[in-house]
């Protein structure tokens, strides 16, 4: 199996909270650029940061799936999780969500937006488990 690497995002909960304080930013900067009679660079700052934000979100969250396992990478290495074929028990698979059960862990779930990305995870994990049953 050649490595594969893709986007993901965090589990609901954890997508749900970031994205919106993204959309709170984004109104932060629109409503002081609003009370602004002129372009005001705080609201300008504003909606930087919080695209700056928005953009290392997508980019930092990484997943890696080889041979050995499946890594799924974050902004610190201390949350980066790397699991082998043979601690994970288990999958599921929603319409976005990804439910692994594994052995250290517990269950670890995050979301993949793209079917065709999805299917591909899916198919990689379960050409993953399948080999390190035998």
């Amino acid at each position: 199996m050649a490595e594969y690497r893709t986007h993901y995002q965090p589990a609901w909960i954890d997508f749900s909270m970031f994205w919106s304080a993204i959309v709170i930013g984004l109104s932060l900067a629109i409503i002081v650029q609003l009370e602004s009679t002129k372009p005001s660079w705080l609201a300008i700052a504003i909606a930087a940061i919080t695209i700056l934000t928005a953009i290392g979100q997508i980019l930092l969250l990484r997943l890696i799936a080889t041979e050995k396992g499946i890594r799924l990478t974050s902004l610190f290495k201390s949350n980066t999780i790397n699991l082998s074929w043979s601690e994970i028990e288990g999958f599921t698979s929603g319409h976005l969500t990804v439910m692994l059960k594994t052995k250290q862990y517990g269950r670890v779930s995050f979301l993949m937006f793209g079917k065709k990305r999805k299917q591909k995870i899916v198919a990689l994990i379960e050409k993953g488990l399948e080999t390190s049953t035998k």
